[in-house]
C-alpha cells in the first residue's frame, strides 16, 4: 500500500516520490559547519517566513482552533458567506485576510468527520460554517466496477459501511489521521489519482461541502465542459450546474494528466452543483437542496483507454445512417400561429430554387410547431395534411419541447390529473411562460405521464417522423426571476442560474424538483422515445452515462462563441459523447452584414463536426439566407466537401472511436498539444485548424514531430522536427485547412446520376518501402466495412466480397503524396487495383 500522504501539500502521491526519514547523529550536530548550514537556514528561510505572517499574510485564526492561516492563495478555500467581516469568520473558525476581506479554511480545515468509534464518523462542528446544524452521521461506499471505482457520500443517520479491505484495480485509503476521507491511487504503485484531504467536509441536511484534488499544479487538468483549465493567471473558476438556457451540455467531469498518465473523474449529482477550480486545482463540489454525491474515478493511462471504459459503460448505439451526418435545417424566429410557420417554411423554399445544387438531409419546419398545433387544438388528420402539403421531401425530424399550452383541449383533458407541476404553498398548477405561451409543465417520472405522451404523438397518425429534437428541456420559463431568497446557501449567482427555468421548489413526486433538476431533460426524451420509434434523437441535455446525440441551443453569433463551442464538442466526444451538434453561426443574435465571414467559418468548422444543425432566430442563417450569393455558394460547397467524407467519418465511428478528438487523444504524450484549442484530429488521419478570429492572413499550426504529414488538398509534405513543430501556414477565409498523416488514405465519395465516385487521397509512410491504408463505410454497398491499402504499385481492396468490383470501379480519382510525388492527376489505370483474397486487411 502507498504511504499516508498525511495533511502537508508535498504531494508525494502525485510526483511518486515517497517520503523517506533520514538520521543524524550527535557528531552531526555538533559538527561546526552543520552549525553554519543550521544558521544559514534559520536566516534564509524561517525568518521570511516570519516576516511574511507579520507583514504580507494577515490570515488570523482563533487560538481555540488547531491549524495554521498560511495557505497560499491559490489553496485557500472560501468559508461561509462571501463579504463576511473578521468577528463572523473568526465565530466560524476560519482565516480572515483585511486586505482582500476574504475569509478561508485554515490548513488543516476546522469542518471535518472523524471517528468516533468503530461504527460512526460524527462532525467536528455542531454548525456548518454558514450556520445550519451539522449532519451528525456520515456514509460513505465504495463500488468497483470493472473499469471504474464509485465513491458515495451521504448526509444520512445510518451507520457508517465498512470499507472493503482491498480492490482489483485500485488502492483505497478512507481514515487518514483518524479522518473520514478518501485517497485513491493506482493499484500497487504510489501514483494518486485522488484526494479528498485537502479541503473540508461539510455536510447539512440541504448542502453538501466536498473538496476533490486530481493533479497539483505541475500536472494538467482538462474539465468543465471545455478543454485545459489554465492556472497560470491565478484565476479561480466557478461553474454552477442547474441547467438552463444558457448552459445546459456542462457535466462536472475532469480529466488530469501527470506525468505522463491520464485519469478521469465523473461527478454524478441530478440537483443543483455548483463547482469551483483552484489555480491549485483544488476542485471544490457543492450540492445544494440534497446532502448526497457520488464520484466515479476511471483510470486510463491514456485518453483512449479512459474513453473506451466510458463507452463500455454506455448503452450500445447503432450506427447511424448517412443522412443522419447530412444538413439538418429548422428555425426558431417567434410566429403567431401555424399559417406563420408556414409562410416562414414556403420563403425558406423560394429562396432554394435559386440555388438548385443546394441539398439538405432533414427538415424540422419549425421548433415551435407542436405547441401551435397543440394550441390551435389541430386533429391527426389536419395535421397529416398539412404536413403533406409543405411537400417535404428530406426526412422530417419533429421538435418536441416539454410544455403544454394552456389554452388548449389537450390540457382541459389532463387538467385535473396530477401529472403537472404544482405550487408547494398553495398546491396549484404553477403556469409558466415560453414562447408567449402560458403553459405548464408535466412531470416525466408520474406513473400516468404515458397517457399524455401518446394524446400528443397522436397528433401526427399518419406522418412519417424520422427523428426527435427535445427543444429547452431544462424545463425553461420565460418569466421566472429567482430573486431574494432567504436560504443562507443561495447567493446572487445561484439565483441568476435558477431563474428563467420553472421554480426550484416546486413539487414533484412529494419532493422539491431542485433534487431531480438536471436529470427533468433526459427523463422526458426517454419516456417520449417509447412512445415513438425514430432513426435518432437529439438533446440538448444528457446524463452521465447517455450516448443520445446532443444539441446546443441559445447560441449567440459571435468568435468567441464559435471558438466555445469547439471546445465543448471536443471535450464531450473524449468523454464519450460522440455527436453534439451547435447551431451553424448561432442561434439568437446576429449581424448579416458584419458577421458574414464568421458565419462563413462556422460552416467551414460544422463540416469537420458530428452533425450538422442549422437553427436560429430572425435573421436565418441557412446555406442560401447569407449575406451575399458568393458566401452562400462557398458554404454550399463545403456541405458537398463533408458529403463526400462521411463514408470515412462512419468507418471512423465503427471502429468504436470518436469522430473528433482534442490533439491529447492521438498524442497524449506530447505536453505542447494540450492548450491547443484551435486545430483537433479527426479520426487518427486528419489534423484540422480552424482561425478563430477574423482577418488571419498566416496561422500558426502544430504539427506533432517525428511524422510527416501532408497538405490536404495540394499534397505539400511537412516533415516537422522536435523544437520545430510550428508552421506558418498563409490562409484564406474560405479555407479548410487540413493534413492527412503519412500512411492514410482518405477516401472521398461523390454521388452521381451513375452512381458513387470515390477519389483516394493516398498520404504515403516512406521509409524502407511507402504504405498507406484507409477505410469507409459506403451505404449504398450495404454498409459493407471498405478498406484500402496501398503501396508504391497497387491499391489492394478489402474485404473480398461479391461488392469488390464495384468498389474498383467506382475509384475515379487518385491523389498520391509521397516525398516526390503530389498529384491529383494520377492515371487510375497506372495503379494495379486488386482484391485481397488472404485474411482482411483489418483484423
Amino acid at each position: 500500500m502507498p504511504s499516508d500522504i498525511g495533511l502537508s501539500r508535498d504531494y508525494s502521491g502525485f510526483d511518486g516520490n515517497e517520503n523517506t526519514k533520514k538520521s543524524f547523529g550527535l557528531s552531526a550536530v555538533l559538527n561546526k559547519r552543520t552549525l553554519v548550514i543550521i544558521l544559514f537556514l534559520c536566516i534564509s528561510v524561517i525568518i521570511p517566513i516570519l516576516l511574511y505572517l507579520d507583514i504580507f499574510d494577515e490570515g488570523k485564526l482563533p487560538a481555540k482552533i488547531r491549524g495554521v492561516c498560511l495557505v497560499d492563495n491559490n489553496y485557500r478555500i472560501p468559508c461561509g458567506k462571501t463579504n463576511i467581516s473578521e468577528k463572523i469568520c473568526s465565530d466560524i473558525y476560519c482565516c480572515f485576510e483585511k486586505k482582500t476581506n476574504s475569509c478561508y479554511h485554515n490548513e488543516p480545515s476546522s469542518y471535518f468527520y472523524y471517528q468516533k468509534d468503530q461504527k460512526n464518523y460524527v462532525s467536528s462542528q455542531k454548525l456548518t460554517p454558514l450556520g445550519l446544524p451539522s449532519t451528525n452521521y456520515v456514509q460513505m461506499s465504495y463500488t468497483e466496477y470493472k473499469e471504474s471505482l464509485s465513491i458515495v457520500l451521504s448526509g444520512t443517520r445510518s451507520l457508517f459501511k465498512s470499507q472493503k479491505s482491498s480492490f482489483n484495480n485500485f488502492d483505497v485509503l478512507n481514515n487518514e489521521n483518524n479522518k473520514l476521507s478518501s485517497t485513491v491511487y493506482r493499484k500497487n504503485t504510489t501514483e494518486m489519482l485522488l484526494t479528498t484531504l485537502k479541503g473540508p467536509l461539510i455536510i447539512n441536511k440541504d448542502y453538501l461541502e466536498w473538496t476533490i484534488q486530481l493533479t497539483n499544479g505541475s500536472g494538467v487538468l482538462f474539465g468543465l465542459g471545455g478543454l485545459k483549465i489554465d492556472s497560470t493567471d491565478n484565476s479561480t473558476i466557478t461553474k454552477i450546474i442547474y441547467k438552463n438556457k444558457d448552459d445546459h451540455n456542462t457535466l462536472p467531469m475532469f480529466m488530469a494528466y501527470n506525468k505522463g498518465k491520464y485519469h478521469a473523474v465523473i461527478v454524478q449529482h441530478e440537483g443543483a452543483l455548483e463547482v469551483t477550480v483552484l489555480p491549485s486545482y483544488l476542485v471544490c463540489l457543492r450540492t445544494l437542496y440534497t446532502n448526497k454525491i457520488e464520484i466515479q474515478v476511471i483510470d486510463g493511462p491514456y485518453p483512449k483507454d479512459i474513453y473506451d471504459k466510458i463507452r463500455r459503460q454506455q448503452q450500445p448505439q447503432s450506427l447511424f445512417d448517412e443522412w443522419i451526418f447530412g444538413v439538418h435545417i429548422c428555425r426558431e424566429q417567434p410566429v403567431k400561429n401555424v399559417d406563420a410557420i408556414v409562410e416562414s417554411y414556403n420563403s425558406f423554399v423560394s429562396q432554394k430554387k435559386d440555388y438548385p445544387e443546394f441539398t439538405y438531409e432533414s427538415e424540422c419546419i419549425h421548433d415551435d410547431l407542436l405547441l401551435h398545433l397543440i394550441a390551435e387544438n389541430y386533429t391527426d388528420g389536419k395535421t397529416t395534411k398539412l404536413i403533406k402539403s409543405l411537400g417535404i421531401s428530406e426526412n422530417f425530424v419533429l421538435s418536441y419541447p416539454p410544455q403544454i399550452p394552456i389554452y388548449s383541449n389537450l390540457f382541459q383533458k389532463f387538467k385535473n390529473s396530477s401529472v403537472f407541476f404544482k405550487n408547494s404553498t398553495d398546491g396549484t398548477l404553477h403556469v409558466g411562460k415560453y414562447r408567449d405561451f402560458d403553459v405548464v409543465y408535466p412531470i416525466y417520472n408520474h406513473i400516468d405521464i404515458q397517457e399524455l405522451v401518446q394524446e400528443v404523438l397522436g397528433l401526427f397518425q399518419g406522418v412519417n417522423i424520422t427523428g426527435l429534437t427535445f427543444t429547452n428541456s431544462w424545463p425553461q420559463d420565460d418569466t421566472y426571476l429567482m430573486k431574494n431568497s432567504t436560504d443562507l446557501f443561495v447567493d446572487k449567482n445561484i439565483q441568476d442560474t435558477f431563474s428563467f427555468t420553472i421554480p426550484w421548489n416546486l413539487t414533484e413526486t412529494n419532493d422539491i424538483h431542485a433534487r431531480f433538476h438536471n436529470n427533468y431533460g433526459p427523463t422526458f426524451a426517454s419516456v417520449v422515445e417509447k412512445n415513438i420509434a425514430t432513426k435518432f434523437t437529439l438533446s440538448p441535455v444528457s446524463h452521465y452515462n447517455s450516448n443520445r446525440p446532443l444539441i446546443t441551443q441559445n447560441l449567440n453569433t459571435s468568435w468567441t462563441n464559435l471558438k466555445t463551442s469547439l471546445r465543448t464538442t471536443l471535450f464531450n466526444s473524449v468523454f464519450g459523447r460522440n455527436f453534439l451538434a451547435v447551431p451553424v453561426c448561432g442561434s439568437n443574435i446576429y449581424d448579416q452584414i458584419h458577421q458574414e465571414d464568421l458565419c462563413l467559418r462556422w460552416y467551414l468548422m460544422a463540416a469537420t463536426m458530428p452533425l450538422v444543425r442549422v437553427s436560429s432566430t430572425c435573421l436565418q442563417r441557412t446555406p442560401v439566407s447569407l449575406y451575399t450569393k458568393y458566401t452562400n455558394q462557398k458554404v454550399i460547397s463545403v456541405l458537398d466537401t463533408r458529403r463526400s467524407l462521411v463514408p470515412y467519418y462512419r468507418g471512423v465511428i465503427n471502429e468504436g472511436s470518436p469522430l473528433v478528438r482534442s490533439m491529447f487523444f492521438n498524442f497524449p504524450k506530447d505536453e505542447k498539444v494540450h492548450k491547443l484549442d484551435e486545430q483537433y484530429m479527426v479520426g487518427d488521419a486528419l489534423l484540422v485548424a480552424q482561425p478563430m478570429s477574423p482577418d488571419i492572413a498566416i496561422m500558426n499550426i502544430y504539427l506533432p514531430p517525428k511524422v510527416t504529414w501532408y497538405e490536404f488538398w495540394g499534397g505539400e509534405i511537412y516533415n516537422t522536427t522536435k523544437d520545430e513543430e510550428w508552421i506558418k501556414f498563409p490562409i484564406v477565409k474560405t479555407d479548410w485547412i487540413s493534413f492527412i498523416l503519412a500512411g492514410h488514405i482518405i477516401p472521398q465519395v461523390k454521388k452521381t446520376t451513375n452512381g458513387p465516385e470515390i477519389t483516394l487521397r493516398i498520404a504515403m509512410k516512406c521509409g524502407d518501402s511507402c504504405k498507406a491504408t484507409g477505410t469507409l463505410m459506403l451505404e449504398q454497398l450495404g454498409d459493407v466495412v471498405i478498406n484500402f491499402s496501398a503501396s508504391g504499385e497497387n491499391i489492394t481492396v478489402t474485404p473480398s466480397t461479391v461488392q469488390e468490383k464495384k468498389v474498383k470501379d467506382m475509384i475515379k480519382t487518385i491523389c498520391m503524396f509521397n516525398s516526390t510525388l503530389s498529384s491529383c492527376e494520377i492515371p487510375v489505370d497506372k495503379y494495379i487495383i486488386q482484391e485481397y483474397h488472404g485474411s482482411p486487411f483489418f483484423q
